[in-house]
């Protein structure tokens, strides 16, 4: 809270009654997400007459513009000057309409086709509304398939002695999640081109029958240089089917001798990162992070590696919008065109 008189900033216990009255003494309080997406003390402050400043989330997202709120996810960014402003632009912002039943009724009307999630960590996550419920249900369903995924991948890994970490967003889900990004539509590894050259060997020897391995080498169709591992059963459908075989992935950087990713987004600048010369400290030796119920290899210095990808530590939370798969929906109805004549060996 920030003092009207002084702007210091306290941590205030004691009773509820103590506390508000030592509330209604600050322009400012923070109001942080509590075990839903609102917290009690928004509006208990804003009764007061204090400014606040809280998370995003779909219920406090209505109130912004019509009551004194601050959205903002960093606070630990925010300047004394930052105060200093927003105190001149809301200190004689009226409260408004404040009813129970007129706020119910408009909140039930933009929140109906919302849907939320929770991570690994039991935490709260409000999806983007560009899918549907059902949609975000197969999409966590496909979660839980290419996590047995990943434990088969790891144990081949293992079996042989082969290397890889955990980059893009697995890396970030371990890291911020200890587990799926809950937006996140498959599974992104890196190897070595040394241990890579192993592994194609013997990986399909090596995968249950509900799995496949999918390069340029082996199947006639496919161009991407990024090597994968697919489940047969279920499929990125925005995609086009004629195209070649989308089921949904296992993605295998390969990083060669040059310090070069075939494939590599390059968001963040992203590729410049392996051709540092302290790379290998970055990445080995490997080290363990959970991922929901088991646990997956990541670059030994993560911290590093994710500030100089996206430029701070730890990951940001998106904003709603973009909390949607870039790989798009997800269907357990197989295309006829594979079964019949494209990928017939397979099924």
């Amino acid at each position: 809270m920030l003092q009207k008189q002084n702007k210091e900033c306290v941590l205030f216990t004691g009773s509820r009654s103590d506390m508000w009255k030592k509330m209604s003494e600050y322009a400012f309080v923070y109001s942080p997400i509590g075990n839903g997406f609102d917290c009690h003390r928004t509006w208990e402050a804003l009764t007061l007459g204090c400014i606040v400043i809280a998370q995003d989330s779909p219920t406090i997202r209505e109130f912004t513009g019509k009551f004194p709120i601050i959205i903002r996810d960093d606070v630990q960014n925010i300047k004394a000057k930052d105060l200093e402003n927003w105190l001149q632009k809301y200190s004689s912002t009226p409260l408004g309409d404040l009813s129970i039943v007129k706020w119910a009724y408009k909140l039930h009307n933009n929140l109906v086709d919302t849907y939320t999630t929770t991570d690994a960590l039991s935490k709260n996550y409000v999806l983007s509304p560009q899918f549907n419920k059902k949609e975000w249900d197969d999409i966590r369903k496909s979660q839980k398939i290419m996590t047995q995924m990943l434990k088969k991948f790891d144990q081949v890994c293992t079996k042989y002695n082969l290397k890889y970490w955990a980059i893009g967003g697995t890396l970030i889900g371990a890291v911020r999640h200890a587990g799926w990004i809950p937006w996140d539509g498959d599974i992104d590894v890196g190897m070595t081109e040394k241990d890579y050259n192993k592994l194609k060997k013997i990986i399909e020897s090596e995968l249950p029958e509900e799995y496949f391995f999918q390069t340029k080498e082996n199947d006639k169709y496919y161009t991407s240089p990024i090597n994968k591992i697919r489940y047969k059963y279920a499929w990125y459908s925005d995609g086009d089917p004629k195209r070649w075989h989308h089921g949904i992935q296992l993605d295998i950087f390969v990083l060669d001798n040059n310090g070069n990713i075939p494939g590599l987004p390059s968001d963040g600048d992203r590729p410049r990162i392996y051709k540092r010369k302290d790379i290998q400290s970055i990445l080995f030796p490997v080290k363990r992070l959970p991922f929901e119920d088991t646990t997956v290899w990541v670059p030994n210095n993560y911290e590093k590696y994710l500030t100089l990808w996206l430029g701070s530590y730890p990951p940001k939370i998106l904003s709603l919008k973009k909390c949607a798969t870039h790989e798009g929906r997800i269907s357990f109805d197989v295309p006829k065109l594979w079964k019949e004549k494209m990928y017939p060996h397979l099924y």
